[in-house]
């Protein structure tokens, strides 16, 4: 490593710790004024408290994280990184934060019942039978974008920079998945990460095709459902075919950022469908109606 990667690596580090810390005081003060004037309290008050607790957290995650990627290699030539896992510990925890923001944005801005008590008995039927299928499918998209992480942590969407086939001229699962652990080399294997990852997005991609094929035309549905309905598999298309793109130029730093970007857009697309879904209008909403 010259100087000058050093150097741009040591201010990348550092911007990044100095942006974390100035969003957890553009949270936690505005957070503190609004708790000491009695605009927050209730459920509204412990969400906020908890989100300030992980946000602490993220930043214990983080240097967990870094400090792996500080010991010795076992060998000369390899390269220091940071442990896979603790690198997915760390993204998944920001991605969390991010969604329960999102998700408590959804509630102050629309505070009032969900679609399925406003519509009556037959939107509420619709709702219901739309929210069976709209859990797992934001859960199997959680998996997909965690096993992301994987791949991250591994460098490992720099190997096998083909495709559909993976290796080789018909090949789509290679020998070095099993050479490498199989299933268990998940968070260890360049090949098991990276075959993890693509089958979970042909997954993602079908799931939230088929959910919106079999529940687009349901009687009642509201609106704002089939709206969010529509959107998922949109998002998962358009995520797929930035990854296919991504690997097969392997994995240049802007097409890598914008493809994680577009995973954190399809976990917040799951985060919409789940709101238009939901069970009742306590919780937040309840509190926001009092505060108003």
């Amino acid at each position: 490593m010259s100087l000058d990667d050093f150097k741009f690596i040591y201010w990348m580090e550092w911007a990044h710790r100095m942006w974390g810390r100035t969003l957890g005081l553009a949270f936690l003060l505005p957070a503190a004024f609004f708790t000491a004037r009695g605009w927050v309290r209730g459920p509204l008050a412990r969400r906020l408290a908890l989100l300030g607790a992980a946000g602490g957290g993220q930043g214990l995650v983080g240097w967990w994280m870094v400090r792996s990627g500080l010991e010795e290699p076992a060998e000369a030539w390899e390269t220091p990184r940071v442990s896979p896992i603790r690198l997915a510990a760390h993204l998944t925890s920001a991605f969390a934060i991010f969604l329960t923001l999102l998700y408590t944005s959804f509630q102050l801005t629309w505070p009032g019942p969900p679609p399925g008590v406003v519509g009556g008995p037959a939107a509420a039927a619709a709702v219901t039978t739309l929210r069976r299928a709209a859990h797992p499918l934001a859960g199997l998209i959680a998996l997909t974008a965690l096993s992301g992480a994987f791949v991250a942590g591994l460098d490992a969407g720099r190997a096998f920079n083909t495709w559909p086939e993976m290796g080789g001229e018909g090949v789509f699962c290679p020998p070095e998945y099993w050479s490498e652990g199989g299933p268990a080399g998940a968070a260890s294997g360049t090949a098991p990460a990276q075959f993890h990852h693509r089958s979970l997005a042909y997954a993602t991609l079908a799931g939230s095709t088929g959910v919106w094929l079999a529940y687009r035309r349901t009687p009642g549905l509201p609106p704002a459902c089939r709206r969010a309905l529509a959107l998922v598999p949109a998002l998962a298309a358009t995520q797929v075919s930035l990854g296919i793109l991504t690997l097969l130029s392997h994995v240049p730093p802007a097409l890598g950022t914008l493809h994680q970007v577009g995973a954190l857009t399809l976990l917040s697309g799951a985060v919409g469908l789940i709101f238009t879904v939901r069970r009742g209008p306590g919780g937040v909403s309840a509190v926001l109606k009092r505060v108003l």
